[in-house]
This record gives C-alpha cells, sequence and structure tokens, in this order.
C-alpha cells in the first residue's frame, strides 16, 4: 500500500518569492554585522582583506533543517559537497547532497544534486545565492520501498569566517512529484557549517 502523505492545497513556484525573500531580509540583517567584522583590518598599517570564495574551491558541509509540508514538521540532517567556478561577476557553483530523516517508522533519504550562482556583497565576506536543484527521494517503511522526486529553488546566504569555514543558511522550496495520492509542498530553513578547500588566490 502506499504510504499516506499530506494533500493540502499546491503552492505554485511563485510562492518562493513570496515567502523566501522576506526570509532572505532577515539573514542578510542577521548575516551583516558578523560578515562587517570580517572586512575591518585588524590594526591600521595591516590590512587584512574580506575572506573570500575562489574558483576552484571546494565546499564540503553538514547542516540540519526544519521542514514543513501543510503544516506538519519533520528534522533532517544532511551532507553535502561542490564545488566553484567564475561566471560572470560572480561564481556558479555545483553540489550533490544526500539527506536522511526518520518519521515515525518511516526512512527518508533524498539524493539531490544543484546549481547555484553567488556574489560578495562588496567588501563583506557574505555571499547570497539563488539555486535550483532536484534529485530523487527514497521512502521505506519495513519492506515497502517508494520513490519521490523533489524538484526546486533555494535562497540563501553563505558566511565566511576566513577562507577555511563559514556558516550557510538558506530557505529551500521543493515540489513533491511522482507521490501515489497527490503532488505536495515541501519548505524547509536548512542551518549548517561549512569547510573550504583548496581556496585559494
Amino acid at each position: 500500500m502506499p504510504v499516506a502523505r499530506p494533500t493540502g492545497p499546491g503552492r505554485g513556484m511563485l510562492s518562493l518569492f513570496s515567502r523566501g525573500l522576506p526570509v532572505f531580509v532577515v539573514l542578510v540583517t542577521l548575516g551583516a554585522p558578523m560578515a562587517r567584522a570580517q572586512a575591518i583590518p585588524p590594526a591600521p598599517g595591516s590590512p587584512a582583506p574580506a575572506a573570500r570564495i575562489h574558483p576552484g574551491a571546494i565546499e564540503v558541509g553538514i547542516a540540519g533543517a526544519t521542514t514543513t509540508v501543510d503544516g506538519s514538521t519533520r528534522a533532517d540532517v544532511s551532507l553535502r559537497g561542490g564545488t566553484f567556478v567564475s561566471a560572470g561577476p560572480g561564481l556558479a557553483g555545483g553540489e550533490v547532497e544526500i539527506t536522511y530523516a526518520h518519521v515515525t517508522s518511516l526512512d527518508v533519504v533524498d539524493l539531490e544534486a544543484g546549481v547555484s550562482w553567488q556574489r560578495s556583497l562588496g567588501e563583506l565576506p557574505i555571499y547570497p545565492f539563488l539555486s535550483a536543484g532536484g534529485g530523487v527521494r527514497q521512502e521505506s517503511l519495513g519492506s515497502f520501498r517508494q520513490a519521490r522526486y523533489p524538484l526546486g529553488l533555494s535562497l540563501g546566504l553563505r558566511v565566511l569566517a576566513g577562507e577555511r569555514a563559514g556558516a550557510r543558511i538558506e530557505y529551500r522550496y521543493r515540489r513533491i512529484l511522482d507521490d501515489p495520492v497527490k503532488d505536495f509542498t515541501e519548505q524547509q530553513l536548512r542551518v549548517g557549517l561549512s569547510i573550504y578547500f583548496r581556496n585559494r588566490r
């Protein structure tokens, strides 16, 4: 038997902007003070440029999220890895991510790939980004297995604490396709930490 899922009214992709942009503004406000501290030289005559993400850098991170589906909330954890290349005035990124959640007796594993574009806020070590991604979700209940397909957009911030580490906050919108009852919408607030390798000028 298919696993029962929430079936509230679906929301269009435009809801990403109506819901995500206020979250994005709040994240910029919260992240700016820490980022500004990175941009200030430690002492006169000893300028220390703000940390940057450079083309070819590799990002490896862990994150936790709260996911809301039609008023119901769950927690999950994810591991991700990706890299960056130059793209006009900013950077294009590509990454893969695996996410696990356990809901009562149901195990949920997502495998996603995504692309992003980001650019620093002036001299601050803070990178707003927009990304699109999708993949496959495997749900397991005992011996029962079923696949679904998440697809959507994200808005977020990377805030560097140096060229080797930083924090990442994002709002994620996903439309879950091929549900046996009805396609539905998930919204996530995801917070994580990242380590950067090969991040050299």
